[in-house]
């Protein structure tokens, strides 16, 4: 748990800058992968020290999904009542996860055991991670639009 809930903070603390690097897009399926292959490390692993080693990278690679989630809604919704609306109900929605997803991986894992229910999810949060469609970037911030790359020149050296 430390070590996910770790690197996922240091993720966050990072994210904002690979975000403008990369943009939206790279980054939200860079991330998601690179989640499911921690998720993936720490499921097939038979020792604990993979295992730990897998839910860091788990946190590191899914640290930068639901902020980028929270950022589409907004830019989806626009400015106003709607995005408010839109807003609250996706935080709604992510607080039902929230209190629901583990009781169910729970329920099931008492059915089917812990490692194979860690495992379907494994193809879920990759399938997440490459059919996501985040939405266009249509505002800017000083100049600079938001979740599209920064394309910086190089600078002279004279």
């Amino acid at each position: 748990m430390v070590a996910f809930t770790g690197c996922q903070a240091a993720g966050r603390v990072v994210g904002d800058r690979l975000r403008s690097a990369y943009g939206d897009a790279v980054l939200f399926r860079i991330g998601g992968l690179v989640g499911t292959v921690g998720l993936a490390l720490a499921v097939l692993s038979p020792d604990p020290r993979p295992a730990v080693a897998g839910f860091a990278v788990l946190g590191l690679g899914s640290s930068v999904l639901i902020p980028m989630a929270f950022s589409a809604v907004g830019r989806l919704a626009g400015a106003g009542g709607d995005a408010a609306a839109a807003m609250s109900r996706f935080t709604t929605f992510t607080y039902a996860g929230i209190l629901l997803g583990p009781a169910l991986i729970g329920w099931i894992a008492q059915l089917a055991g812990l490692a194979w229910t860690l495992a379907v999810l494994v193809p879920l949060l990759g399938t997440v991670a490459l059919a996501v469609r985040l939405p266009p970037v249509t505002r800017t911030v000083r100049g600079t639009p938001v979740g599209g790359p920064v394309r910086r020149r190089p600078e002279r050296l004279v």
